[in-house]
This record gives C-alpha cells, structure tokens and sequence, in this order.
C-alpha cells in the first residue's frame, strides 16, 4: 500500500487496487500492474532486510504473514527463511520439529483474520498441535518423575515381606 501511495494518489480503498480500469484483489497485483515491482523479489527482499536488521522471529512471521497475505508465493518465502520465522521456538523447545509445529500454529492464528489458511496459501500443516513452552517443560518433567517413581515403586515393592505384599494386592 506504502508503494502505491508512494506512486500515486488514491481517494479510496478500491481506487487504489484499481490500475487501468482492472480491480485487483491485492495491493501487490495492482504493484505489479503498474510495474513497480518485480513478482517475486519483493517479498524476499523484504524478510531479507528483517532478518539483518535483528528483528525478533514473532516480528517476522507477523511481517511474513503481511506479505504472504498480498499474494507474494508463501511456500518459496517459508523456504527460504524457516530459520529464522522458528529460531525462538527452537530456543525453548530443543527440538527443529516441535518448533516448525509451533511457528505454523502461531502463522495459522496470524492469517485468521485475513481469512487464509496455511493450506490455502501452500505451506506446510504441522504435524502436531503444540500447547506451549511451559507445558511442553512440565510434560518433560513428569516423563522423568514418572521413571523415578517407576524405579522407587518397584524397589520398595521387592523390599516388602510376604505378609505386606498380600496386602498390597489385595488393594490393588
């Protein structure tokens, strides 16, 4: 929008996706119409110029779904820079694949507004619903708990006389 508005005057919405008497859907396309940019650079060129400037991965993935929203193609700009739209889940997860999950499903609640979905745009669905950082923590943490109190369990259970063992089957 900051491009055409940049190039021409605009008195609305509409008229401002209008190029030639065409109503394009998006900024983007009418950009493209009145040939200022190229199709597919913009989009890269921008993330590109995010990513060097230090931006934090929550900011870029807002801005990659602006982008991929105007109609730039989602699936080569994912590509390109997956690394840097998961680096903070990769930090908290430990795991590239937990967090590709976690950077979809936070891509997929960025585009509900616009209406799109990562299907709709090409990209990839994650595997697994990721329930957040902290939960994923203390689901690690009682795995572990859970195998020392396994090992704790069966310890005292062959530690147990005849008689205390009676007793704790007829409980259980």
């Amino acid at each position: 929008m900051r491009l055409l508005l940049q190039h021409r005057p605009a008195t609305s919405f509409i008229n401002l996706h209008t190029v030639n008497n065409t109503i394009y859907d998006t900024y983007y396309q009418a950009t493209i119409a009145l040939l200022l940019i190229d199709h597919d650079n913009e989009g890269f060129l921008a993330l590109h110029k995010t990513t060097q400037s230090f931006c934090m991965p929550g900011q870029l993935r807002f801005l990659f779904v602006k982008i991929v929203v105007e109609g730039f193609p989602a699936l080569s700009l994912w590509e390109s820079f997956k690394d840097h739209l998961i680096l903070d889940h990769i930090v908290c997860l430990h795991n590239t694949s937990l967090a590709t999950d976690a950077t979809l499903n936070d891509i997929q609640h960025l585009l509900h507004d616009s209406g799109k979905t990562l299907q709709s745009l090409g990209l990839p669905e994650p595997t697994c619903r990721v329930t957040g950082h902290e939960v994923e923590a203390e689901l690690t943490f009682c795995q572990q708990e859970r195998c020392n109190l396994q090992t704790q369990s069966e310890t005292m259970y062959n530690q147990m006389n005849t008689e205390q063992r009676e007793l704790f089957e007829d409980i259980q």
